[in-house]
């Protein structure tokens, strides 16, 4: 409180929930006595917490890397392709993805399959395979790491007035080890 400013108006982000989890020992051990805190997380839990937060996505869960494999994984196996590796190619969709995803562009666009050529998936399998991945993840109330920011930031865009309450909220933030999460 050496500048004055409410613990509570700081948003401390990292990469990591172990650097976050250090972040809110270290400010706890050296401020003793204090009743109020910055909130410390991740970018990822830190965003949920504000998707979550807006009362819109109250029913949404985080799916984790198994079940993306697994569903993506059984959509393969549905056709009739000599790969090399099912494996690799199960991993190399989920990467085109989350690029497709991050960098907005249609899945279906030349743009789009130009981003990482899948061997042996011939870009029209892929395409139903993201398709109804993505159906499979609504239908579910699911979402993953690439939709959490992208949901965050389309909700501040479409809710100034929930933008604004947060920036209020959180006058002051810190990043920690920044880094580019996107490829944009």
């Amino acid at each position: 409180n050496v500048y004055h400013v409410p613990a509570d108006s700081v948003l401390a982000v990292t990469f990591s929930r172990a650097s976050a989890e250090e972040m809110a020992e270290r400010f706890a051990a050296s401020c003793k006595g204090l009743h109020v805190f910055p909130q410390f997380g991740t970018f990822h839990s830190i965003f949920l917490k504000l998707i979550k937060g807006f009362g819109k996505y109250d029913n949404i869960r985080l799916s984790d890397e198994s079940e993306k494999y697994i569903f993506i994984r059984s959509r393969l196996e549905r056709y009739s392709l000599e790969l090399e590796s099912t494996s690799d190619a199960v991993r190399d969709i989920l990467m085109k993805i989350s690029r497709i995803k991050c960098s907005g562009d249609d899945p279906l666009s030349e743009n789009a399959a130009d981003k990482l050529k899948i061997p042996g998936v011939p870009d029209h399998i892929f395409s139903e395979i993201f398709a109804s991945y993505r159906k499979y993840m609504s239908e579910h109330g699911l979402i993953d790491f690439d939709d959490i920011i992208l949901l965050c930031l389309r909700m501040f865009k479409d809710n100034p007035a929930y933008l604004e309450s947060c920036r209020r909220r959180y006058r002051f933030i810190l990043v920690d080890e920044f880094q580019d999460a996107s490829p944009r």
